[in-house]
């Protein structure tokens, strides 16, 4: 028989905290195959009621049994505080728990796991643990604490983005950093567009937009990557990086954010998966897998994935979108491989327009055509991204394959995806090689 079970309504009322409202009770039964026996009592999910107005009158005793048991269930989960590879030998393709993440099958420590008992990194786990590796593991985990304990309260982020921006040298040396780095090989940005923001920012700072503050946070924060603080004092420009991605990331991470479901906001949310992967001062790197993942999803809601042709937008606007859809085709791949997750895209994504083989200077807001592109021999701003686009369906593939949630990868497959994957590498260095 269903079970049947109590709606809990006005739930967070300003009342008495707990949303617990005198009145009548009505209830409905729980679909057949929704099966609650094995749950807990929290976890069992509460009938709707017949009346939406209806609300629940629950003694004392019933409320002090409910916050005993949201007690108990918040206790710590009996997970592993420390690599004991004795203790999780992982079968082929076995996650690993981690805290409380699972690694996948193929992330190092489920690798150790699954290796350690033929003894093939006996000397490995000697020298980290026991050898001269030891005291460079403590090292690490003693700044990994030093780096948690500089995590801000999110109540002192919540002010003005203007008041984190450094000075004005300071911002032109990060943001030129940028440009030749990440924006060469991650096309995320139209360029002349981005300078014309930057100097208009700098006429008035006050005055400018919270979005585009926000993407110049982003850009310098990643730009911090090949800055050195020469006889700098604390905190280090690396360190202050850290507080401008959290404070981008929270104002990012509002739900119901419509504002930033567009093509500025979407390129904020793809710079601020770039600072999470290279900023080694603040926290969340390892999580990009689930930001890329929310990236994927906006992306699509404005379109990224559909010819540019099919919308009504600018030859610029249609040339930023086919770079943009790529660059994310990118990050989706490059975090599902450093994860050890599924990818987060399929095959089919890839079926993508090209973007064209132009400088940033042949595209503007008064064009009325795109220009012709050239030869792919010839160097432009977006050669790189064009050259990573060839190689980017064998090495989806070798992730795929990596992530298989059943069977052994077989030999054969992995020579022939190792076969094509080489393949792929020389044809771009050969293409690389005209550039010279």
């Amino acid at each position: 028989m269903p079970r049947l079970r109590p709606m809990l309504h006005g739930y967070g009322s300003e009342s008495n905290g707990l949303g617990l409202l005198s009145g009548s009770m009505s209830f409905v039964t729980a679909p057949e195959w929704f099966d609650t026996s094995m749950m807990d009592t929290l976890s069992q999910p509460l009938a709707i009621p017949s009346d939406p107005n209806t609300a629940i009158l629950f003694s004392p005793d019933e409320v002090a049994s409910l916050l005993d048991a949201r007690s108990e269930s918040q206790q710590p989960a009996s997970l592993p505080r420390s690599l004991d590879l004795e203790a999780f030998a992982a079968e082929p393709n076995e996650a690993l728990p981690s805290k409380s993440r699972i690694n996948g099958p193929t992330h190092w420590m489920s690798l150790l796991g699954k290796y350690n008992q033929h003894g093939l990194f006996d000397h490995v786990v000697h020298v980290l643990f026991q050898g001269e590796g030891h005291p460079g593991i403590q090292k690490c985990k003693q700044l990994a604490r030093e780096v948690k304990s500089r995590v801000v309260d999110p109540t002192s982020l919540s002010g003005p983005l203007q008041d984190f921006m450094p000075s004005r040298e300071i911002c032109d040396e990060l943001i030129r950093l940028y440009l030749q780095t990440f924006e060469a090989v991650l096309r995320v940005l139209h360029v002349p567009s981005l300078q014309r923001d930057y100097l208009r920012y700098w006429s008035n700072p006050q005055a400018a937009s919270e979005p585009l503050t926000l993407q110049l946070l982003l850009i310098m924060a990643i730009g911090t990557c090949f800055y050195h603080d020469i006889g700098a004092t604390e905190p280090t420009l690396h360190i202050q990086a850290a507080h401008w991605i959290r404070a981008c990331h929270l104002r990012l991470a509002v739900p119901c954010r419509k504002k930033d479901v567009n093509l500025r906001g979407i390129q904020s949310q793809c710079l601020l998966a770039i600072a999470l992967l290279t900023n080694t001062n603040t926290l969340g790197g390892d999580l990009v897998w689930t930001t890329t993942a929310s990236l994927v999803q906006n992306a699509m809601r404005i379109g990224l994935h559909i010819s540019p042709g099919q919308f009504s937008v600018t030859p610029l606007d249609s040339e930023i979108r086919r770079r943009l859809w790529v660059t994310i085709l990118e990050l989706a791949v490059q975090s599902s491989l450093d994860s050890c997750n599924n990818p987060i895209i399929s095959t089919d994504a890839l079926k993508c327009e090209h973007p064209s083989n132009l400088n940033d200077i042949q595209i503007n807001d008064s064009i009325e055509t795109l220009p012709a592109g050239y030869p792919a021999t010839t160097f432009t701003q977006s050669s790189m991204q064009r050259a990573l686009l060839e190689s980017l369906p064998i090495r989806l593939r070798i992730v795929e394959a990596l992530r298989q949630a059943q069977g052994e990868l077989s030999y054969a497959t992995a020579l022939r995806l190792g076969a094509e994957l080489t393949d792929a590498c020389r044809d771009t260095s050969k293409l690389m090689d005209t550039f010279l």
